[in-house]
Formats: structure tokens, C-alpha cells, sequence
């Protein structure tokens, strides 16, 4: 079955895909962002002179008015604004867990808000591999294949295979832990010409030495991670040296795959852990819910990088605030689409901190939070 709007280039491209014999199975699901409004002003005014709000004209994507074409054709009118071609720009996650989907949300209202889609007459495809690493090829080969005009990727895996597959498209990339271990730059100059981007280094060592403030007398950390991921095992790297300095003992179980993430964890807690950490892993984060459910049944509180997951059950939470991180991602395709390159373009190494507190479960666990860390948080809901 192939699904969509048979107007659409993608749905009939796909379908030609199928009967060529390729398996439905490899090819990703195309979400596209090409839904317009069109106001026609002559059908308005023949309806008995219907006004139209202004924060709807704003939202416009075109206008049907013969009066102001005739208008437009005087002399001394001012000149409509030219679109050029039509252009598309890939929007690419690796998956749909908090941390990726809300930096999405900041790279599109930042593209929105600037009016450079309109300027530029672009539309937006989003593309999820749904976690899944095969899925994450077969989109980058279909961005390449289809000719997109712009790609931003969004997380390390989205970016990994990308890379691999494209050579030639305009590429920003934002969500990413570290493009410089991952082959992407040697410097923030010195990276691969067609792209750049927003390098966001989870604040792992901040994290361990937040957990000996709160935690003077813990021994020891559990961490599961996926070493197939560039930005997991960045981040792992990162826990030792942090737990050595602190004086805690790292008890570290590998995953592959999300299915094995809770067998890890389980693996871990029966080694007498005293506190655990998720830190740049796409894998393991997306069972963050069972993840922080298992950990409160035992009471070991659950330190993370993505602020918004004290509102899911971690404890203490220190990371970026990836809307930002989102809309700083956007500001530098901005860049590119105005016509500067990639190439000279620095990655961005930028880390907006914040710091969130899970207060119910700081009473439930009768913990005391130093004021040293208390006055620092950005958020004190938290809990289920």
C-alpha cells in the first residue's frame, strides 16, 4: 500500500519505487509540511465584501486578488515580491524522544518566524527514522536521490549517515553531541565543505559533580549506552573520567537495541548502584518512561541530560535547552539559504545550560538539595 496525496511528486515517485520491486519495508514514511492557505479576495467581495483578520493575511501563502494584480500593473505600484523556483528542504530526526522532537520545534518556528520559506518559495519535508539505523540509510539515500535543495539532520545518528551518503547538498546539522570524535571536523573550521552546524556536548561532567553535591556519601553510578552511537559513547567516555575524579565507581552495561535497554538496567541495579545516568544515548532514552519507573520502584534516583525529563520521572536533570538549541540550528541554514557556504561557515559549539529538579521526588526521598543547586534550577514541577 502506498499512501498520501497523489498530487505529489513523493507519493508518485514511491509508488514507481514499489513497482520497480523495491520492499515497502525499507522505504521511510515522507511527512510533508506543503499544506497552503489561499485566500481568494474576488470570491470575498462578490460573498457580500467578507474582511479577512489580519493575523490570517499574515499566514497566507498566496492571495488571489485581481484588483491588486491591476494595482500592481500601474505605474509607481510597488513591485510584488519574487519567489524563484520552487526549492525543498529535508527536516531529518532519527527519532521522535523528547530531547529531537523539541529541538525541531525551535528549528521550525525559528524557519517560520523568519519568513525565509516564504522568501525563498521552500517547503519543508519531515523525516523520521523512527530510531531505527537501516530506516536512518535508506532516508539519507532517498534525501540524496530526490534531490533536495537543503537538508538539516537533527541528532549524531541523523547526521552519521547523512554524511555517509551525501556529498554535494547544503547541510546543517543540530542535536549533536560531538562532530568532531564522529569524523564530521577536525576543528570548527576544518569540516567537511557542504556541511556545518550546532555541536550541543551533553554537560556530563557538570551532571557527576551535581551528583556528589546532592549525594556526598553514593559509591556508585549505573549507566547502560549503545556503542554504536558516535554521541553515547562521546558521552560514556566523558562519565568515566567525571565518576573517577568524584569518586565514584562507574557500573556500565552495553544495549543495541531499545528492547534490550530494560534487561541492562536490571543487570546494573543488582550491582548495588547507588544512582543512575542516561547521557547522549538515542537508544536508551526512548524507554526513559520504563527506565524512571523501574528506578523509582527502587529509589535510586535518575540523573539525565534533557531538562524536560524531570516532568517524566528523573530526579535532576542538566542539559541544553534544546529549543534554542533548535533555533540556533535554524539561524545557520538561515545562513546557507542566503547563499553563504557551508564551508565557511564555523560549527557552533553552543550549550545552553539549565537545570531542572524533580521536587516530589526530592520529598518522597527525604533528599536535601544544597542551595548551591537549588538556586540554580529552571524548573521544580517535575514527577508522575
Amino acid at each position: 500500500i502506498v499512501f498520501g496525496d497523489w498530487s505529489s511528486d513523493v507519493c508518485s515517485s514511491d509508488l514507481a519505487r514499489v513497482l520497480s520491486g523495491e520492499s515497502p519495508a525499507k522505504m521511510p514514511i515522507m511527512q510533508t509540511r506543503e499544506t497552503l492557505l489561499i485566500l481568494n479576495m474576488d470570491t470575498a467581495r462578490k460573498l457580500g465584501n467578507i474582511k479577512f483578520p489580519d493575523a490570517i493575511m499574515k499566514k497566507a501563502d498566496r492571495v488571489i486578488d485581481s484588483s491588486a494584480a491591476n494595482a500592481a500593473q500601474s505605474p509607481g505600484a510597488p513591485a510584488s515580491p519574487a519567489t524563484g523556483p520552487p526549492k525543498k528542504l529535508a527536516l531529518f530526526l532519527f527519532s521522535e524522544n523528547a530531547l529531537l522532537t523539541e529541538t525541531e520545534r525551535g528549528v521550525l518556528e525559528e524557519l517560520e518566524s523568519s519568513g525565509i520559506l516564504k522568501e525563498h518559495n521552500i517547503t519543508v519535508d519531515r523525516l523520521n527514522a523512527q530510531n531505527e539505523f537501516p530506516m536512518a540509510q535508506s532516508v539519507a539515500q532517498d534525501i540524496v536521490r530526490k534531490k533536495y535543495d537543503y537538508i538539516i539532520t537533527i541528532s549524531t545518528p541523523a547526521l552519521q549517515v547523512t554524511a555517509n551518503t551525501n556529498k554535494t547538498i547544503p547541510h546543517v546539522f543540530g542535536a549533536v553531541t560531538d562532530p568532531y570524535r564522529m569524523g564530521v571536523a577536525k576543528n570548527r573550521t576544518d569540516h567537511i565543505p557542504n556541511i556545518t552546524g550546532v555541536a550541543t556536548f551533553q554537560p556530563v561532567g557538570s551532571t557527576i559533580r551535581v551528583m556528589r553535591e546532592v549525594f556526598p556519601k553514593a559509591r556508585r553510578v549505573g549507566i547502560v549506552w549503545n556503542p554504536a552511537e558516535a554521541c553515547s559513547e562521546a558521552c560514556t567516555l566523558k562519565a568515566r573520567e567525571a565518576a573517577r575524579q568524584a569518586g565514584f565507581e562507574l557500573i556500565e552495561s552495553t544495549v543495541s537495541s531499545t528492547g534490550e535497554v530494560m534487561d541492562a538496567l536490571n543487570s546494573v541495579i543488582s550491582k548495588k548502584i547507588d544512582l543512575f545516568l542516561t547521557s547522549g544515548d538515542n537508544t536508551v532514552v526512548m524507554a526513559l518512561d520504563s527506565i524512571a519507573e523501574t528506578l523509582h520502584r527502587h529509589r535510586i534516583p535518575y540523573f539525565t541530560n534533557t531538562p524536560k525529563d524531570v516532568d517524566r520521572g528523573a530526579f535532576i536533570s542538566i542539559g541544553a535547552d534544546y529549543d534554542e538549541v533548535g533555533r540556533e540550528t535554524a539561524r545557520t541554514a538561515i545562513r546557507v539559504i542566503r547563499g553563504e557556504s557551508p564551508k565557511s561557515i564555523p560549527i557552533n559549539d553552543y550549550v545552553p545550560e539549565k537545570l531542572a529538579v524533580n521536587q516530589k521526588l526530592v520529598k518522597e526521598y527525604g533528599v536535601k538539595v544544597p542551595e548551591s543547586v537549588a538556586s540554580k534550577a529552571a524548573s521544580g514541577r517535575g514527577g508522575k
